[in-house]
């Protein structure tokens, strides 16, 4: 990834004014300062809602002109410390609005915060989230509640040998780059399901296909671990700046289901869970 391509991609965060979106932006800012790009901040509203609960008469003008502002107030913190910072209002609803922000800006990547307004479980991803990991064409980054930025921590990169797997760890090696931070590699073997591993039996034939894969790619190491993977990538997630994982591109249930592991690390990780989209940079 060149430095003058990446200059003209802004990260990209969505806000609807709940702790967890400010949160994410707090992030995303801090990544966009240290990556030298602009942050975008996408906030997605509906006047007809607002409508519906205002008792009349409802000034629908007056109301998008209080929303502007109110959008504008979020980028002012990070403009003043010399970010370039945009704040885009969309009526439309919130998945379809960072989605066409993200398309047309080309966005490095879009962060979103784990909960924003939901009432569900921490332990069910957000349907907004969902919907967005699903049909992005760019990365997305899951923020979860009171994820700082770690400028030079490490980033692990989940990887079992399919092309998305192989696409998140390229993704990881360029932004890492960009960032001056390592990439490890980290290939998680089920003790009991050896022989349906990409790598097929044997320790040392996966390591040594994991080392062949980190072999050309600059900054990365790889290591072979054996545990459960969902429980095993969300403690090495844990101990570095941010976990980043492939999905397998869209099914008729990708919004609902996007695969076991990313879903369990999106939702249960303490810091930021990159979902790279298989067709995605």
């Amino acid at each position: 990834m060149e430095e003058a391509e990446m200059a003209d991609r802004p990260v990209v965060v969505g806000v609807d004014g709940s702790d967890g979106s400010l949160n994410a932006l707090d992030w995303g800012a801090a990544a966009a300062g240290t990556m030298g790009v602009p942050l975008e901040v996408v906030h997605a509203y509906s006047p007809w809602i607002d409508w519906a609960l205002t008792v009349p008469p409802f000034d629908a003008a007056r109301y998008r002109d209080l929303v502007e502002r109110t959008a504008a107030g979020w980028c002012e913190p990070f403009a003043d410390a010399g970010i370039a910072c945009e704040a885009k209002v969309v009526e439309a609803d919130a998945a379809t609005a960072l989605l066409d922000g993200a398309r047309t800006s080309n966005a490095e990547f879009v962060a979103l915060g784990s909960h924003g307004r939901s009432n569900w479980s921490a332990h069910l991803l957000g349907s907004i989230t969902a919907k967005v990991i699903h049909h992005a064409s760019v990365p997305v980054v899951v923020v979860p509640a009171g994820a700082s930025f770690d400028p030079g921590g490490e980033i692990v990169v989940g990887v079992d040998g399919a092309d998305s797997s192989v696409r998140a760890l390229q993704w990881a090696v360029a932004h890492a780059a960009a960032t001056s931070r390592p990439v490890r590699a980290v290939t998680v073997v089920p003790p009991q399901l050896w022989h349906e591993q990409p790598y097929f039996e044997g320790h040392g034939e996966i390591a040594g296909g994991l080392a062949a894969l980190v072999r050309d790619l600059e900054g990365a190491a790889g290591e072979v671990l054996v545990g459960d993977p969902a429980g095993v990538l969300e403690a090495e997630a844990d101990r570095a700046a941010m976990l980043v994982l492939g999905t397998r591109g869209h099914t008729s249930i990708g919004e609902i289901v996007f695969g076991s592991v990313s879903r369990h690390c999106a939702t249960h990780c303490s810091r930021p869970v990159v979902i790279v989209p298989a067709g995605g940079e």
